[in-house]
């Protein structure tokens, strides 16, 4: 697989290294999940490249983020 996203951790600091306050990070594990249910092709692809016994859910997350500027 070419590159990778951010960690969680990753996307929290640089918010927090932006001045954002009141940072919320909300895992959706069912958002990868679903694609397993609906045999997704993109899920197919990163399945093809995982380590035996391992799943997308292992290495990938969604998250539902907010915060705000302080004033």
């Amino acid at each position: 697989m070419r590159g990778r996203g951010p960690l969680v951790a990753e996307t929290e600091r640089m918010m927090r290294e932006a001045g954002l306050v009141d940072i919320a990070l909300e895992p959706k594990l069912e958002y990868v999940q679903a694609m397993a249910c609906m045999q997704h092709p993109f899920y197919e692809t990163i399945v093809a490249h995982l380590p035996e016994g391992t799943t997308p859910v292992d290495y990938i997350t969604s998250l539902d983020i907010s915060a705000r500027k302080p004033s």
